[in-house]
């Protein structure tokens, strides 16, 4: 090979799955939330945890806050897949200190009117927050869903995955249609 590690390969390779993702989300034939389950699951292989924010050795979670509009989307998605070599696990945590061991948090819209309690939870928390209210971001979220011209797109505030400690991938900050510093 002409100087490309194979962890270079690997990083290519998911680089282009989430722009098929992207693709695929330029016309939503699949429902919306197939598209999110999908980006979900990319989210975190472009995310790095600080050192330490190793919340649970042997999976890595991702929360779901609230009504879970995903049904099995989101299972089916992460079936058998792993991120930091650790299988997926979804939970629905009941608590603040519960939701404080995902490393991952999909805050749902019927949690609106909760949200700048849950975000001010977290503060601190290495956990990666995604969500799809018009003010998720504004209000301290990281990764906001929102439907531009009938397809799925996603926002980036930067600035508060910075300060939970999170690394975003250029990558992936090159493929939202804005990012907050």
């Amino acid at each position: 090979m002409s100087g490309i590690r194979p962890s270079g390969l690997r990083r290519a390779a998911i680089l282009l799955v989430l722009r098929a993702a992207v693709a695929a989300a330029a016309e939503v034939h699949a429902p919306e939330y197939e598209v999110k389950a999908a980006f979900l699951y990319n989210f975190a292989k472009f995310v790095e945890w600080p050192p330490g924010a190793e919340r649970n050795l042997h999976a890595f979670r991702i929360c779901l806050v609230g009504d879970d509009p995903f049904g099995p989307l989101l299972t089916q998605t992460v079936a058998g897949k792993t991120v930091q070599d650790r299988p997926i696990e979804i939970a629905h945590p009941d608590s603040a200190p519960e939701l404080g061991q995902c490393h991952m948090a999909f805050i749902s819209r019927s949690q609106v009117r909760q949200l700048p309690r849950l975000l001010a939870g977290l503060a601190g928390a290495s956990t990666l927050t995604v969500g799809e209210t018009e003010d998720f971001a504004r209000e301290g979220g990281m990764i906001t869903f929102h439907i531009e011209e009938n397809k799925v797109r996603f926002e980036i505030n930067a600035e508060a995955a910075q300060r939970a400690g999170l690394r975003i991938s250029s990558q992936l900050l090159k493929l939202a249609t804005r990012v907050t510093q």
